[in-house]
């Protein structure tokens, strides 16, 4: 008989003796998602499907014909054809560690047997926290570390996570890049690097740190999370030693190379590493080739040319497609000769690899050297749009500046096909890769190849200065067209290619900075103020916000100037730093109203009061989103009318008025469903459950809160999906205690990961409700009191809506303890950490 495939999964993750819980929280989906695929109520969709592969250990090969399976496009289950899905059931299970974001390499690992064994080893050893590959570009580094992070993983019972820092080049973005590795989302006015130790406070676990040596100063960063976290061990990658206390270096030797002096037989000489490389990488570029008595000597010459370095010797045996292997030891003796005049500086394995790189350059038509070079220019990749654009580069008047003389020199060859073939060749000659996984083809190079082109590039002072122009205008535009897309019914889109191309923002505002060009500066990073909120890149966003303002914050147009003033205002009120907001909206909205500007003026009004109703101001927020409302009609703006209708119906719910929130909330519904802005629909039937909750229909309030944690889930918005489970938690409460103690559980796993301090709190307080029904009234108690101090510290009371149900349970509490008792376990649960009442909270 044939097994669905949510048995199989409820099967599989049994086997890695993982929870329903511990699965949901890799997958980074609600629980109630991972209960429903295993029951079968709910078909995976094609990224949980991907995320469930990697969670469940299924090998990259197989990850097609599994998501195929998920998704019922086959019929073939375990047990029957293909064989890809019968293997499955025999994948190995003798370990937690749920290994995430381990790059699949698009090639076999070969060789380093010893190296993988003395690292894991080290590793294994209780006094070793922090283990340094060390070496030169192209040692490969990467690729054994990936290798020392499998064969370690059994050895950890939470996770492995890897983390690539190559596009970073600010110590100070170490962090946010290990906070969002781990799912960790900024959040609050809580320094990001404490919610890291807490997060790892109590865990076993790997971090593998890649391409460290440009953030070498951050190696502080590293030694605090060491500190904080016990069971942590940290694998770096990097040209330089980080020099923090308790490193212990691995000098990455290269591959293993036979005596030069007495060459093995053909037969024995794949034994060795560089060889075996050679000749697998070499088959792969053209499947005729073999090792042979004729080209044996010439083979083996390469690979002490090139000094036993992977990078270099792949490069190398990439041109068997069109020379032979005597051939190419004759060139590249003759480029490495030419080069050996290099800089002294320079480590020789280094300006051996330098050589093997500009070989390969040098056999590129004038075409190709020109995109190599200008790609380097982008940081992480690229589309194949912003390729074109930056590459080729365009003039005020639309014209192209490679038909512009003295503009680009050595300009690509200007017609429709020219790009795509360049591009083409790059990527089969292995100095440009493309990655499949995105949802259009993402363009890359190695760091080590990227690094030369752009010492390529910097040679021609009009060609770097022409095409850093093209990128910063490309970006510009893209940042400045996202801004009322990020309002539209293509939001999700829109959010994903934006944090593809986080990398490049960053790039573009580093050299716009460095070459002084500050109002670049501004109006890329207030243009990027919504996305860095929305993906929870608040204290970057903020930082460059400030830079331009205290830079240049009175020489800045006026328009410009209100901008920058509402990026600072959102994102600081996005910390839960309601005060400063509050002072820079302010600002924005006087010089909007000096200038007339009606929507400036309205969406000021609007965040005014936004601000205003947490703190109980709902005589402020009702004129401000009154007033906003009034302009936002004139100004025909369908989105921001259905915003400011939802906001008066959430001054409405504050004020105890529930048919009036309700009408008000149903009206934004509507506009939001005809605009088909999904993650509008999905706040407004979290916001309508919540009213009709308070109406007391309590069947209608849960199906709401339903729908919207559906949506929010297929948007990846984590922040809303605990909001939503926090909501259904409160209708449960009133008829199914387990259930409801088990969503707010869920919502409060999830709030602790985001440090959304204000979600925690509310979890707690649901949590000590429940407490209170199952006559636990200590536990109850203590947890009344840890909420109120969260909400004490942030200034925000607990809202109207639970005003009733909170005291009910809050009286039934102290009535049944006495004010003594009471008291003191209140007041346990004030100074008590919020790491220990959140693990309390949880445990009980």
């Amino acid at each position: 008989m044939q097994k669905p495939f949510g048995q199989w999964v409820k099967e599989r993750r049994k086997r890695l003796d993982l929870t329903r819980e511990d699965l949901a929280m890799c997958v980074g989906c609600s629980l109630a998602t991972i209960e429903k695929v295993e029951t079968g109520e709910r078909r995976a969709s094609r990224q949980i499907a991907e995320l469930l592969a990697r969670c469940l250990r299924v090998p990259s090969g197989d990850t097609p014909a599994f998501v195929s399976f998920a998704r019922g496009e086959s019929q073939h289950i375990l047990g029957a054809v293909p064989a890809a899905l019968r293997s499955l059931a025999d994948y190995p299970a003798n370990d937690r560690a749920a290994i995430f974001d381990l790059p699949s390499p698009p090639t076999a690992f070969i060789g380093r047997e010893r190296e993988v064994e003395a690292a894991c080893a080290l590793l294994r050893r209780e006094e070793v926290r922090l283990l340094t590959l060390i070496g030169p570009p192209g040692i490969g580094k990467t690729r054994l570390s990936l290798q020392v992070a499998l064969g370690i993983a059994p050895h950890f019972d939470d996770d492995v996570y890897f983390i690539p820092l190559a596009q970073i080049s600010d110590a100070a973005l170490v962090t946010p890049a290990i906070a969002r590795s781990l799912g960790v989302r900024e959040s609050g006015s809580r320094p990001l690097l404490d919610v890291l130790k807490g997060k790892l406070k109590d865990k076993r676990r790997l971090l593998v740190l890649d391409n460290f040596e440009q953030v070498v100063q951050a190696g502080q960063v590293v030694s605090e999370l060491l500190s904080a976290a016990p069971g942590l061990k940290v694998l770096v990658t990097s040209r330089v030693a980080l020099r923090t206390y308790g490193e212990h270096s691995f000098p990455v030797p290269p591959m293993s190379l036979p005596d030069r002096s007495n060459t093995p037989s053909v037969h024995h000489l794949s034994e060795y590493e560089a060889i075996d490389l050679f000749v697998q990488r070499a088959q792969a570029a053209y499947p005729g080739f073999r090792l042979t008595n004729e080209n044996a000597q010439a083979v083996t010459e390469i690979c002490y040319r090139l000094d036993g370095l992977p990078l270099a010797i792949e490069l190398a045996a990439n041109r068997v497609t069109v020379l032979s292997a005597e051939k190419i030891l004759a060139r590249l003796e003759k480029s490495l000769d030419l080069l050996t005049g290099g800089a002294l500086d320079l480590p020789p394995r280094q300006r051996t690899l330098r050589g093997a790189i500009d070989w390969s350059y040098t056999l590129l038509d004038p075409d190709e050297q020109a995109l190599f070079r200008r790609l380097s220019i982008f940081s992480g990749g690229c589309t194949l749009e912003a390729a074109e654009e930056v590459a080729y580069g365009t003039t005020d008047d639309g014209r192209r500046t490679t038909d512009l003389p003295n503009t680009h020199p050595s300009p690509i060859t200007h017609h429709d096909s020219a790009l795509l073939d360049a591009m083409t060749s790059l990527v089969e000659k292995s100095l440009l890769r493309r990655d499949e996984v995105r949802a259009e083809p993402w363009f890359s190079m190695l760091e080590t190849m990227r690094e030369y082109a752009w010492e390529k590039l910097g040679l021609d002072e009009a060609e770097m200065g022409a095409t850093v122009r093209s990128h910063a205008k490309y970006y510009l535009r893209l940042a400045e067209e996202s801004e009322g897309e990020l309002a539209g019914a293509q939001q999700g889109s829109w959010l994903e290619r934006l944090e593809w191309e986080h990398d490049n923002f960053r790039a573009a505002l580093n050299r716009a900075l460095d070459r002084g060009d500050i109002e670049t500066v501004a109006r890329l990073s207030a243009s990027l103020r919504r996305f860095w909120y929305l993906h929870a890149h608040m204290s970057e966003g903020r930082a460059w916000l400030k830079k331009a303002w205290h830079s240049a914050g009175s020489d800045f147009p006026q328009e410009l100037r209100a901008k920058v003033l509402h990026g600072i205002g959102t994102l600081a009120w996005a910390q839960g730093d309601n005060s400063t907001a509050g002072h820079f909206f302010g600002q924005s909205l006087a010089i909007w109203r000096e200038l007339g500007d009606e929507r400036g003026i309205a969406n000021m009004l609007n965040n005014l009061g936004i601000v205003a109703l947490p703190q109980g101001d709902c005589d402020t927020a009702q004129a401000m989103h009154t007033e906003s409302l009034a302009l936002y009609r004139k100004l025909g703006d369908r989105w921001s009318i259905a915003l400011a209708l939802a906001n008066l119906g959430l001054v409405a719910l504050g004020r105890g008025d529930y048919e009036e929130a309700h009408s008000l909330l149903t009206d934004s519904l509507h506009l939001r469903q005809e605009m088909g802005d999904k993650q509008g629909i999905a706040q407004s039937f979290n916001n309508l459950g919540i009213v009709t909750r308070c109406m007391g229909k309590l069947e209608e309030a849960y199906g709401l809160h339903a729908q919207s944690l559906s949506m929010f889930e297929e948007l990846g918005d984590r922040w809303s999906v605990a909001l939503a489970l926090v909501n259904m938690g409160f209708v449960a409460l009133i008829s199914d205690r387990e259930r409801a103690q088990s969503l707010f559980k869920e919502s409060l796993t999830l709030f602790i990961d985001l440090d959304a301090r204000q979600g925690i709190a509310t979890s707690l307080e649901g949590l000590a409700q429940v407490a209170v029904e199952e006559n636990k009234m200590t536990h109850a108690a203590t947890l009344f009191g840890a909420a109120e101090e969260i909400r004490k510290a942030l200034g925000l009371p607990l809202p109207p809506d639970r005003f009733d149900s909170y005291n009910h349970s809050w009286t039934l509490a102290r009535t049944a303890l006495g004010d003594t008792q009471f008291d003191e376990a209140w007041e346990a649960g004030r100074a008590m950490p919020i790491e220990q009442i959140c693990a309390s909270a949880l445990d009980e």
